[in-house]
């Protein structure tokens, strides 16, 4: 099996252009070896920047779905074979493979994800049917479908609507790539000739700019909260306290469905599944629902207050001094991953301008990928320059450790971080990585990196429990505490 190859490399570093340049135009600067966890929104397309998008692919987005939408109709018409055939037809319209050259989606080791294939495609128009054969004459009608219908998430519509606005992500690729100064090749795509870049990593492939406007993160499992969230704060009242006329009204039904949904805690999928059946069937509920999706204010990510950490590989340079690292020379890779973690604990307990600026926002400490996200930067030119490849969510088979570095199959090193935050840090050293470390051969040695957000007496009481545990249960695990506090700010920290 060919080895992961999952090293961060944004688009500024690639290309050696400041990161400010790519803020500045408004530009994703996406990293090039694994998938960001962010999608293609079509519902920004309107209010993009560059009219390329606002006018143009938002214009082509409509009409796909207008077209589709009367396709359906017309094939709902036909019988037999002739049927058949127009559905496949439809189906193939829907059929999207992910646009490697974007780097979005779910895929965390390389940019090959998994786009819409015949069994999704078939999916979307099964219920698209359904909703018309009821009545529903809109073709607004497809965002209820991606609403509703489990397993179509943020990126499969994001890959849906990369083919349909391809010409112009190539059209917009090819005018930044001039002013940017990018060397490009000539690629033919959809039958038109385009002046892009070659993808750095993958060689039979273009490589696609992306304005940061249109761009949201995934998941995107809010969407059904804030659209069905807006029918329940509209009838506050409970389903006893409705009269005969109010309990007829579709709106007050959605609302006592999304009601009950949230009293018994249902997963998302189940709470999907009671909607649909209510929905589906019933032409004044999708009516509701697509005013309301349309309503509903979905804003791009703001990556200075994205808690997720995404800008943190194109910003990490700028408070990072290489030569700290460079005096780890030792032929021993065990002792050189020792060093290596420890100057890290340093670099990250001492240095509170980096955490200041990209591990917190307005006092609040980010995510825990986000922290990740620095050890990986940290480590990645020291551990690839004695060819240790690192691995971050690496599947054991039995759950995804944080980190495996490793040399071929005879030598791995598994790494696992928990912000004192995280309330299952505990079982995170005596379950979790021990779990890590049998489910995976050749270990040789595994860290367990806690960061303390407080420094107060609970954490204080959580770190010697994390001592204890590992004295109680005779662990081999090292245990690495960094201070993850700012100065003054113990109090601040939740």
């Amino acid at each position: 099996m060919a080895a992961y190859n999952p090293k961060i490399i944004p688009l500024s570093q690639y290309y050696n252009i400041k990161p400010e340049i790519f803020e500045k135009m408004g530009i994703l600067n996406i990293p090039l070896t694994a998938d960001a966890p962010l999608f293609i929104d079509p519902r920004l397309l309107e209010g993009c920047t560059y009219n390329v998008f606002s006018d143009e692919a938002w214009g082509s987005y409509k009409q796909f779905f207008k077209d589709l939408f009367h396709k359906l109709v017309e094939t709902n018409k036909l019988k037999g074979t002739l049927q058949n055939r127009a559905f496949k037809h439809a189906k193939s319209q829907l059929k999207a493979p992910e646009q490697k050259g974007l780097c979005l989606g779910y895929a965390t080791q390389n940019n090959k994800g998994r786009g819409i294939g015949p069994k999704r495609a078939e999916q979307i128009l099964n219920s698209a049917t359904e909703i018309i054969k009821n009545g529903v004459l809109n073709p607004e009608l497809f965002s209820v479908v991606f609403l509703l219908e489990e397993g179509l998430g943020g990126d499969c519509i994001s890959d849906l609507t990369a083919k349909i606005i391809l010409p112009q992500l190539c059209e917009f690729t090819q005018i930044i790539s001039q002013q940017l100064g990018i060397q490009t090749k000539n690629y033919i795509v959809n039958g038109k000739h385009y002046s892009l870049p070659q993808h750095p990593i993958e060689n039979d492939c273009y490589l696609l700019f992306v304005p940061v406007d249109i761009i949201n993160k995934l998941p995107t499992e809010t969407d059904l909260h804030s659209v069905f969230g807006t029918f329940l704060s509209n009838f506050e009242h409970t389903p006893s306290q409705s009269n005969d006329n109010l309990r007829e009204n579709v709106n007050q039904q959605i609302a006592d469905i999304w009601r009950d949904a949230q009293k018994d805690k249902l997963a998302d999928s189940d709470i999907k599944r009671s909607l649909k059946q209510f929905v589906y069937k019933n032409p004044d509920a999708v009516k509701s629902i697509i005013k309301a999706v349309e309503t509903t204010d979905l804003p791009p990510i703001n990556f200075d207050t994205d808690l997720t950490g995404f800008n943190i590989a194109s910003k990490f340079a700028n408070y990072f001094d290489p030569t700290t690292i460079s005096s780890i020379t030792t032929n021993n890779k065990l002792t050189t991953i020792d060093e290596l973690l420890k100057k890290f604990q340093n670099f990250l307990s001492n240095n509170t301008n980096y955490k200041r600026d990209l591990l917190y926002v307005n006092g609040k400490n980010k995510h825990e990928h986000a922290w990740q996200q620095t050890l990986r930067c940290y480590v990645d030119s020291s551990l690839r320059a004695l060819n240790i490849d690192i691995t971050p969510e690496f599947p054991t088979g039995r759950g995804l450790v944080d980190f495996k570095f490793s040399e071929g199959e005879n030598f791995k090193v598994l790494v696992e971080m928990k912000l004192s935050t995280n309330g299952q840090y505990l079982a995170g050293l005596t379950n979790q990585l021990e779990i890590y470390k049998d489910a995976t051969n050749n270990v040789k040695k595994a860290y367990f990196i806690f960061v303390d957000l407080s420094k107060d007496e609970k954490s204080t009481k959580q770190i010697q429990t994390l001592l204890d545990a590992k004295k109680q249960y005779g662990l081999d695990t090292e245990i690495l505490v960094i201070d993850g506090t700012l100065p003054n700010s113990a109090s601040k920290v939740h």
